[in-house]
């Protein structure tokens, strides 16, 4: 009996510390997401963000990119500036090119792009965001993580959260013939009262093979 019990308390331990929802009844993925979107944007600042963000976007065997972002989600106004190569963005529904031989379709696509991954996970809480209820765990590189999925029409996404802090370390997504990509997060940075990952890195799945690196460089008010 001396025995079991030092064995029974060893097994609870790790039991508490594997199982994601002990101690705050049965989380959901929409709790885990609201914990996770309070670490990054404690303040709710995503809404009405504002700013100008400059990257580098490097990818192997060629020049490291340039790319200006302009921001303003409290009007639904949206800039891409690569200089020579291109200028255009969109104001609400309607686009506007300045340089570059560039479509409506692609400035409109450009800016879903930079505003969904730049503005994750606060974009999870966009209207029919077809986010699954339930929350898993998975380990990358050895580290594990709680996770939450988003089955999009074309494509599942899974996003990694840190058991400490729900702080979002990675996002995945998989299509139908099982090829994807793997973002892996870094470097936190504060824009305004946000935390933003400062460094995404790019594989692509099922072979992990790397793809690229965009750094957040520096951002501005404007």
């Amino acid at each position: 009996m001396k025995n079991f019990i030092p064995f029974l308390m060893t097994v609870l331990v790790f039991w508490v510390g594997f199982n994601p929802t002990y101690g705050q009844g049965k989380l959901t993925a929409e709790e885990l997401l609201a914990k996770s979107i309070e670490f990054h944007d404690p303040e709710h600042q995503w809404n009405q963000f504002k700013s100008i963000l400059n990257f580098d976007e490097q990818q192997p065997e060629k020049a490291v990119r340039k790319t200006q972002v302009h921001i303003d989600n409290s009007t639904g106004y949206f800039k891409l500036n690569r200089g020579d190569e291109e200028i255009s963005g969109m104001s609400l529904d309607s686009c506007f090119i300045i340089k570059g031989s560039v479509s409506c379709q692609r400035a409109e696509m450009m800016r879903d792009y930079y505003l969904y991954l730049w503005g994750l996970p606060m974009k999870l809480k966009d209207a029919n965001t077809p986010l699954q209820p339930t929350i898993n765990t998975e380990t990358i590189k050895g580290i594990d993580y709680f996770t939450i999925q988003v089955n999009y029409p074309k494509d599942t996404w899974t996003f990694f959260l840190n058991k400490e802090d729900y702080s979002l370390q990675a996002y995945r997504f998989i299509k139908p013939d099982k090829s994807g990509e793997l973002i892996e997060l870094a470097d936190l940075v504060n824009v305004g009262a946000m935390r933003i990952p400062k460094t995404r890195k790019w594989f692509a799945l099922p072979e992990n093979n790397y793809i690229a690196t965009d750094i957040l460089m520096t951002s501005e008010g404007y």
